[in-house]
């Protein structure tokens, strides 16, 4: 059996000296524990919805599903209005589904984990998150789709470990995944066809960040940005992902790798950042370009506090500008980026002696990267901010790109047996004699 999620634990520690980090999973105390098996075996319920149904409507339910024989699927479109925890009855299965998910009103702390969903209509949605606004996030782990997803805009949701495949019957979605709150962390996107990533203005105002985090994307298309972020009301921390093209040509003007579009702007004193570090975007595509692609497009404010560092950019052939739009030295820091191509846009002016750029390095023969982003040679290897709160894991020199840094790419795809910690949040600095915080999200497999 698989034991249930943990939820977030805060950690004090008030004198530092040495420190070591213990996550204990303590599962939840929940009502009942509800089975779903097609043969109704051992008084099982048959169907998922059935299960759902019958579960207590005060919450705290765990549903286990058994997969079914050969791969086959549950046919049915569910439809969950309770703060319950629908996950697989055997360790290391997906249950698979030939419909929909659907989390609705009051269903704010619900639990997906370990579904295998597809859509069976052009027009659907494979999981769909609606309702009121909520202050806890529903958590979707583990889990495989094949056809987008949404949230509505209130929606505060984690999506952990998850997996990404265009849907087989097509869709008429805009975007993969479109989401106003929350996060995205160590999930794969296979293939695909546009648009990965849309965020989108929240009705719900608050100080919560939208992290995108150590995630890998691959598009096979024309057109289509990893991210794009219109006027969000939450800043955004977007870190450690490692972004690829391998199809199409530009024959028209291309999307951006990342379009950030009216960020939220600080009024505080120091200001808040939005962040865009260590990222890796690869154009493995050798098609024609008559436009050159773009790797970061920013509109909006000039004065938009944002942090732009670590970052690789690189093209098999002729790759164009790393960073386009309206860009000004306030509150902007642009430093320790690199690119095989010249930095001959808006981030030019920022290149050549502003002074909230440093480090920056383009037009190089070779940047010594795999296709999978990692580092094999050159100058972006220990050529990221020498600043200690960026240092790798190996406590040297921040590297450039996906795997440098604390929230280094292979933290998020190297899973094992037992527990996993899914995303951890710390200071980047720790004074000696005073309090601290660390907090983390894990799973139990």
């Amino acid at each position: 059996m698989k034991p249930n999620y943990f939820p977030k634990s805060n950690l004090l520690k008030r004198t530092l000296t040495f420190a070591a980090l213990t996550l204990l999973l303590i599962p939840g105390s929940f009502a009942n524990t509800l089975y779903v098996e097609p043969g109704g075996a051992g008084g099982a319920f048959t169907s998922i919805t059935a299960a759902v149904n019958a579960a207590n409507p005060s919450g705290g339910d765990v549903i286990q599903v058994f997969p079914q024989n050969g791969g086959s699927a549950y046919v049915e479109n569910v439809v969950i209005t309770k703060n319950l925890t629908l996950m697989t009855a055997v360790q290391g299965q997906q249950y698979v589904i030939n419909g929909t998910i659907e989390i609705v009103n009051a269903a704010c702390s619900a639990i997906i984990s370990d579904a295998n969903v597809t859509n069976r209509e052009f027009t659907n949605y494979t999981l769909l998150i609606s309702g009121g606004t909520c202050t806890t996030p529903a958590r979707v782990v583990d889990c495989t789709f094949n056809g987008p997803v949404y949230c509505t805009n209130a929606r505060y949701t984690f999506f952990d470990h998850d997996v990404f495949n265009p849907s087989p019957n097509g869709s008429a979605a805009s975007a993969e995944l479109t989401f106003s709150r929350g996060r995205v962390t160590g999930c794969i996107f296979n293939n695909m066809p546009g648009l990965v990533m849309s965020i989108l203005p929240s009705s719900a105002i608050g100080t919560d960040t939208v992290s995108i985090v150590g995630n890998s994307i691959n598009i096979v298309a024309t057109f289509g940005s990893a991210v794009i972020v219109n006027n969000p009301h939450q800043y955004l921390f977007i870190s450690n992902n490692l972004m690829t093209v391998t199809g199409g040509s530009q024959a028209v003007p291309s999307e951006p790798f990342i379009e950030l579009d009216s960020l939220k702007v600080s009024t505080a004193t120091p200001p808040v950042y939005n962040y865009v570090l260590n990222n890796t975007m690869l154009n493995l595509s050798q098609g024609t370009f008559n436009y050159l692609p773009v790797g970061i497009q920013i509109g909006g404010a000039a004065n938009t506090p944002i942090d732009i560092e670590n970052n690789i950019y690189y093209g098999l052939i002729s790759f164009g500008q790393m960073v386009s739009g309206s860009l000004s030295e306030s509150n902007l820091i642009f430093s320790y980026n690199y690119s095989n191509a010249p930095f001959n846009g808006s981030e030019g002016t920022l290149v050549n002696g502003g002074a909230s750029a440093v480090g920056n390095q383009y037009q190089m023969a070779s940047l010594g990267i795999a296709a999978n982003g990692a580092l094999l040679s050159g100058p972006a290897m220990n050529g990221g901010n020498p600043d200690y709160r960026y240092l790798d894991l190996d406590l040297t020199r921040n590297d450039a790109g996906c795997y440098g840094g604390s929230l280094s790419l292979a933290n998020f795809t190297t899973t094992s047996p037992g527990s996993n910690v899914l995303y951890m949040t710390a200071p980047r600095t720790v004074l000696s004699n005073q309090p601290f915080s660390i907090s983390a999200d894990g799973a139990a497999k």
